[in-house]
C-alpha cells in the first residue's frame, strides 16, 4: 500500500487549514485550479482541487497515524 510519508506528521495543509489527525481523515495531494499541486484537506480539495488520477491527484486516508493511498 502506498503511503504519503512526507505529510503524515504535517499539522496543516498548504492553505493553512489544520488537519484533525483523527482516524479516517482524508488528505489530498493534488493539482489546484491555480496550477501548482498542494497538500489539502477534504474541504480545500472540494474548493480548489481539479480531480484525481494520473496528472491530477491522489486521495489518502489516515489509518493509525499513517496516510494510505485509496484513490488516484
Amino acid at each position: 500500500m502506498t503511503r504519503y510519508l512526507s505529510a503524515e506528521s504535517a499539522t496543516q495543509d498548504d492553505f493553512g487549514t489544520p488537519f484533525t489527525m483523527k482516524e479516517g481523515e482524508v488528505v489530498y495531494d493534488a493539482k489546484t485550479v491555480y496550477g501548482p499541486w498542494a497538500m489539502m484537506t477534504e474541504q480545500n480539495f472540494r474548493n480548489v482541487g481539479v480531480g484525481l488520477g494520473t496528472g491530477l491527484g491522489q486521495k489518502y486516508v489516515r489509518h493509525r497515524g499513517e496516510l494510505h493511498k485509496v484513490e488516484g
